[in-house]
């Protein structure tokens, strides 16, 4: 049990949540003191996400209670933490794609000041039940909304245009509306889940900066992340969860991100992955004179240039929303670009569809996995077979017996934790971490020619990133070309050969590991400097070839 605490804000005790086949939370005790940031650490399927959905009311407990200063409290809804104070950033957006920024921001929001519908033969329709949410986002006087977003955007640093379609954003400015969805209400506690996982490091030091003060201003922050270096910058304390049970509570400033990642997964975690020498051979992907536009016509993509060689990988690395979506999706077929040539192995592969990229030998893992990478209602097993279903055909019909054991081979090698039951368990079920294991799974398992990644370990637990960047690197050495479009700064580092910083739609600047920091690329990533601002000896702005030379 945890200590009693007479500062105590936030009290979960008892906690049982379980799933068919799967007990989720299991007798989870949970103590906050108000003012604190209390991360919330463990495995993905550790019952984190679970846990803070039951707080939130998304979910009903089996068993347990929850206590606001000491207060018993029924959450039976959102609303009904909403109204409690309690506002949460999930780690999947829970954003409606047609409406604008604004318009998802105030939502559903009855809080004093919020705006009133305007006058007219729809607005006397908000008062129906079932559609006065609808109609309110479709008839409200947005004025005030947008001046306030704009000031509370403006106070923590997050970059977005109120007047936006949520559609058009990438997955880095969908997280910074949730982050405003909540800020924009009065809140007393705020449930951050992976809120980092697709920001750059110094937008992510600004984040923690505005938790600090939240926090001095008397708001309780429990904050969910994989990244055990954020745990021991801005937490207080942190709880840890293994297997649905809480392992303990420690304070974060008293242990280290070793402590951490044994008290995680039970076991001493290599953060370093071993990345031998690379043995690179001839292209297997080129790109030339990418460009793009968006929908408004405005340039994305601006004349950019890669090769991919056989055996390398390559990061690009970025601040979200520099053109990265735009590049992925050209180099494996899912968008055409407006002007330039992809090959594939010297092949002209422009213009063709997703397929014809596929049956060349690319793989793919899009950003989200959820939206772009899953059928999150089909089972584990067809969200495996989904591309190379014909290799499951015998006599033109389906094998499902030997897909499915392809399958479970594929779950066990990659620890897919939930999708045991490969033919029924939908792979929406699976927790977020579990998911992108999935993903990483079929498209390793293919032995690709090349490997299209971006943000391959996004929402992935310390213990599975080990094993993830590992996989790449097997691939590497196998042959495999690999892409890497990550906002991690240490994942790009860790793994690549050559690196290559995205800003703009174009690429900044060319390095290697061995030549450049992560402090520096950081600041190349978010327009704050150029190769062309440090000193000759430290600019490593050469162009790198791959076996370490310069041209």
């Amino acid at each position: 049990m945890p200590p009693a605490e007479s500062d105590a804000y936030l009290g979960l005790s008892g906690i049982r949540k379980e799933f068919p086949g799967v007990v989720a939370n299991d007798d989870v005790d949970l103590t906050v003191r108000r003012g604190e940031i209390h991360a919330l650490l463990g495995e993905n399927g550790a019952g984190k996400s679970t846990l803070m959905k039951v707080l939130y009311g998304l979910y009903e407990p089996d068993a347990g209670t929850i206590t606001l200063d000491g207060e018993p409290v029924v959450l039976d809804s959102p609303q009904d933490a909403i109204a409690h104070g309690i506002g949460m950033v999930h780690q999947h957006f829970m954003l409606v794609d047609r409406l604008t920024v604004a318009e998802n921001v105030v939502l559903g929001d009855r809080s004093e000041g919020s705006p009133e519908p305007e006058s007219g033969p729809l607005a006397s329709l908000a008062t129906v039940p079932g559609l006065g949410g609808l109609v309110d986002a479709l008839t409200l006087d947005l004025t005030y909304p947008r001046d306030r977003i704009r000031a509370v955007a403006e106070e923590y640093g997050i970059d977005v245009d109120p007047d936006a379609p949520v559609r058009e954003l990438d997955v880095g400015g969908r997280q910074r509306v949730e982050i405003l969805k909540t800020l924009y209400r009065d809140v007393d506690l705020l449930v951050l889940d992976e809120p980092t996982a697709v920001l750059a490091p110094a937008q992510a030091e600004r984040l923690f900066e505005t938790l600090r003060d939240l926090a001095e201003a008397g708001i309780t922050v429990i904050f969910i992340t994989h990244k055990l270096e954020e745990v021991t910058a801005v937490a207080d304390r942190v709880t840890v969860l293994r297997d649905g049970k809480r392992v303990d509570t420690v304070p974060a400033p008293e242990v280290t991100e070793n402590d951490l990642a044994r008290m995680m997964v039970g076991r001493d975690v290599l953060f370093d992955v071993d990345r031998p020498a690379a043995n690179v051979g001839d292209p297997v992907l080129s790109a030339t004179e990418l460009e793009t536009t968006d929908h408004r016509g405005v340039e994305v993509l601006s004349g950019v240039d890669l090769t991919v060689r056989a055996g390398e990988v390559v990061g690009v690395a970025g601040v979200s929303g520099n053109g990265q979506t735009d590049l992925a999706e050209s180099l494996v077929g899912v968008a055409d670009p407006d002007a330039g040539q992809v090959s594939v192995d010297g092949r002209d592969l422009t213009g063709t569809d997703p397929r014809a990229f596929a049956e060349a030998g690319v793989s793919y893992v899009p950003e989200d996995r959820l939206a772009d990478a899953t059928a999150p209602d089909l089972s584990v097993l067809h969200n495996l077979m989904l591309k190379d279903y014909r290799a499951d055909c015998r006599r033109g019909r389906l094998d499902y017996d030997g897909a499915a054991e392809r399958a479970r081979q594929l779950v066990e090698e990659f620890d897919v934790r939930g999708g045991r039951d490969v033919r029924e368990t939908p792979a929406g079920d699976l927790s977020g971490g579990n998911l992108q294991k999935l993903v990483l799974a079929r498209e390793l398992g293919r032995d690709p020619e090349v490997l299209v990644a971006h943000q391959p370990t996004r929402g992935v637990d310390v213990g599975a990133v080990e094993f993830l960047r590992s996989a790449v690197l097997d691939r590497r050495s196998d042959g495999t070309g690999v892409v890497l479009i990550s906002e991690d700064i240490d994942e790009v580092f860790a793994l690549s050969d050559r690196i290559l910083v995205l800003s703009d739609g174009a690429f900044v600047a060319e390095t290697t590991p061995g030549e450049a920091d992560p402090e520096t690329v950081g600041l190349w990533m978010g327009g704050e400097a150029t190769p062309e601002d440090a000193p000759a000896e430290t600019a490593a702005g050469a162009t790198a070839r791959p076996d370490g030379g310069e041209e």
